[in-house]
Formats: structure tokens, sequence, C-alpha cells
């Protein structure tokens, strides 16, 4: 996320391209989860099981 409302000395192209970077960067991320729910939903829901599983009991669980 960039620094909106904050005076920045960085020249504007560079405030641009950082800018451009993280936008793209965070296109790139939410494609990737997408892509892998669609090609792993089982595994995804497992995790989650297991995320709130361990929240829950406040322990670990390791991989079977």
């Amino acid at each position: 996320m960039g620094e909106t409302g904050r005076a920045s000395t960085e020249p504007r192209d560079m405030r641009d391209l950082r800018n451009g970077l993280e936008d793209l960067a965070r296109s790139l991320h939410a494609s990737y989860l997408d892509r892998w729910g669609r090609h792993d939903p089982a595994g995804l829901e497992r995790q989650a099981v297991e995320r709130s599983d361990r929240e829950r009991t406040g322990r670990r669980i390791t991989a079977a």
C-alpha cells in the first residue's frame, strides 16, 4: 500500500513506478490465490479447519 497523504521527497516517476509495482504485486497475489483455490479447494479448506482448530486449542497441529 502506498503512503498516501504524506509528503514525499522522492521524484514523481519513482513514486509512480513504486505504486505500479505494488499494484502488480497485489494483482499477482490475488490471481495466485484464486487459481490455487480452484486447483486445490480441499487443501484450502483443510488449512482453514486446521487453523481454526489450532486457534481454539492453542496448540500446534502437525501434518500427518
